[in-house]
């Protein structure tokens, strides 16, 4: 019965990623900037890894863990693991978890989409100078995506008056300010429809290749405009 080489450094990544959550859960946002630009090395079984990631994300790549997340996805293989015991009683029950842990998921998903998915020198260059890896795997290959929808919202309404995301938002705010400040509102918000708009099919063609139905699920309201919004500049002139 030895410890896994891995555990202890799994619990403590457990229990900041469960303060996020809980902290997204009671709608305590401005906690998220305390652990959000929070970055830490690849951890792997000869400790000489040299890139660095955000805390939050999965550093244990380069080191299998003992919780099996093939089947519910990583929220739930946490829950199981660890948190429902220890921390379960703080949120309820497992549904209003997955709600709040859904929610840091687009968070980080979209951070990670401003350095991967965004082709601008100087956003590139930062990620370079750091030696940092920004490429994330969202729980959408198996969770729902109708829990973001309050999180996506809020992007909405920030977007639509600022020129770019707060602070507890941002894991480095250099490339949320490189996107967005040269935009106007509707750009803005346009840019955050493409983002909804290539999460979800992303999400779709995942499940595909698991030889899984995708979910039934289109953003509503607002949301669904400034998708719209953005696939429309997609189309090539007539």
């Amino acid at each position: 019965n030895a410890l896994h080489y891995a555990r202890p450094a799994y619990l403590i990544y457990l229990a900041c990623r469960t303060i996020a959550t809980y902290a997204i859960f009671r709608k305590r946002y401005h906690f998220l900037s305390a652990v959000l630009p929070k970055y830490v090395r690849l951890f792997t079984i000869d400790n000489n890894a040299t890139i660095s990631e955000p805390l939050l994300f999965w550093p244990f790549r380069g080191a299998a863990v003992a919780t099996d997340m093939r089947q519910g996805g990583r929220n739930q293989a946490l829950w199981e693991d660890h948190i429902a015991r220890a921390w379960g009683h703080h949120f309820g029950n497992f549904e209003s978890f997955l709600n709040a842990a859904s929610q840091l998921e687009f968070i980080l998903e979209f951070n990670s989409y401003l350095f991967e998915g965004i082709q601008n020198p100087q956003i590139k260059l930062i990620q370079q100078l750091g030696n940092k890896s920004m490429a994330y795997l969202p729980d959408f290959w198996t969770n729902r995506l109708d829990p973001t929808v309050p999180i996506a919202e809020l992007f909405y309404d920030i977007l639509r008056e600022q020129r770019g995301l707060p602070n507890e938002f941002m894991i480095d705010k250099r490339a949320g300010d490189l996107v967005f400040a040269p935009l106007e509102s509707q750009d803005r918000l346009i840019f955050l429809g493409g983002f909804l708009s290539d999460l979800k099919t992303w999400q779709g063609q995942v499940m595909m290749q698991q030889n899984r139905f995708p979910f039934t699920f289109d953003w509503p309201g607002r949301l669904k405009e400034i998708v719209k919004a953005y696939k429309a500049r997609q189309k090539p002139p007539q």
